[in-house]
């Protein structure tokens, strides 16, 4: 079946294009099992799936008890966000509520809006096994089918129009449960078809914020963590973990930064879930030394430029300490009181200048180095 998705749980664990509360799921009897620890609350998983336009989705749910409007299941169809506890955009059908019944939601950050609903009371027993099935076609037609354990054909439930939304980028499960019914949900045989916008945006670094105890590495979209390898030189001993959407690298050091030392972060096989892979990231990080008088020399100035060149600011760290531009400020002198107008940070972002580098601060790199030959580095 060439399926966006194909899911049996038939291994012993949970496969990797899942995300999500997975310590809160596990595999048993070939089933996903929801595995709270007898805890009032919520969990989900997602996975990625881009399928809209003449979509289907499939999936078999089993609830050991009479759904509520605390007690309910919700089957992602569509999502913005692989973070199904949080603010997103997308569809979900729901099973169950006070009025015992399936019904669909648009959802747009935290607000959801019904958009169909079947028969009142069809989940009125004390325990469902039940098959969803939903169509959508190309014109954004939603139709959406139930067949209960015995039933031997379908039921449509009903069908609607909306087209609010005509992309997606997961799909997902979501379970919303009390104490006594945490781990009395489970499913089965999840089948998502169809065609959708590609993803072939490559992954990449967006920030990267380092401390003398952690390092955070925020990339732009879910990374594969199975095919991303690290190495920290001069070694370090660390612990990496991730938060729920893959896109926040967490990575405690166990070992103190030696002062004055220039240490790299190298990561490669950085891919995303349809694998578009980024090139190899080199992040420098170190210890950071308080800032002294003398520390930082201005060693050029440039305020009359070429024509389509930019003005600039060469500084000289002329200390044997590693330094954070970020928490220095810049200002210059009225001429005529000699007061200083407003200061403005040097760095939004950390941006460490290591004892005898030179840095150029400009709004325009290129209205540098097409006048001047200068290392790139140095911007």
């Amino acid at each position: 079946m060439n399926a966006q998705i194909s899911e049996q749980f038939s291994g012993k664990k949970l496969s990797s294009i899942w995300i999500g509360e997975s310590s809160k799921f596990s595999i048993k009897d070939e089933k996903l099992q929801l595995s709270d620890e007898e805890q009032t609350g919520s969990a989900y998983l997602s996975t990625f799936s881009t399928a809209m336009d003449d979509a289907s989705w499939e999936c078999f749910l089993k609830m050991d008890f009479k759904p509520s409007g605390s007690n309910y299941v919700r089957y992602y169809l569509s999502s913005d966000s692989p973070v199904l506890n949080d603010a997103l955009s997308g569809y979900y059908i729901q099973v169950g509520n006070a009025d015992k019944q399936i019904l669909l939601y648009r959802v747009k950050g935290t607000t959801s809006k019904k958009l169909g609903a079947g028969e009142e009371g069809r989940l009125d027993t004390t325990s469902i096994s039940l098959n969803l099935k939903v169509i959508r076609s190309k014109s954004a037609e939603w139709k959406v089918y139930s067949k209960l354990n015995g039933e031997k054909q379908f039921t449509e439930e009903f069908s609607i129009v909306d087209s609010t939304f005509l992309t997606s980028s997961f799909s997902g499960l979501y379970c919303k449960y009390t104490k006594t019914n945490a781990q009395k949900i489970s499913f089965d045989d999840i089948v998502v078809d169809g065609s959708g916008e590609k993803d072939a945006e490559k992954p990449f670094v967006s920030s990267f914020m380092p401390s003398d105890t952690l390092l955070t590495v925020t990339f732009s979209e879910w990374v594969n963590e199975d095919f991303l390898k690290m190495e920290i030189t001069p070694s370090l001993d660390y612990e990496a973990s991730w938060n729920n959407a893959h896109t926040k690298l967490s990575i405690s050091l166990n070992e103190t930064l030696l002062s004055g030392e220039k240490y790299l972060l190298k990561m490669s096989g950085i891919q995303d879930f349809v694998k578009n892979k980024a090139g190899d990231t080199t992040l420098v990080f170190a210890h950071v030394d308080e800032v002294s008088q003398g520390d930082i020399l201005f060693t050029e100035v440039m305020f009359v430029p070429n024509t389509d060149g930019s003005e600039f600011v060469e500084i000289y760290n002329n200390s044997d300490k590693v330094l954070d531009l970020s928490e220095l400020k810049f200002s210059t002198r009225k001429s005529a009181d000699s007061s200083l107008y407003s200061s403005k940070k040097i760095a939004n972002s950390v941006c460490l200048i290591f004892p005898g580098e030179i840095k150029v601060l400009t709004n325009s790199i290129t209205g540098v180095t097409n006048f001047y030959h200068s290392d790139l580095n140095a911007f």
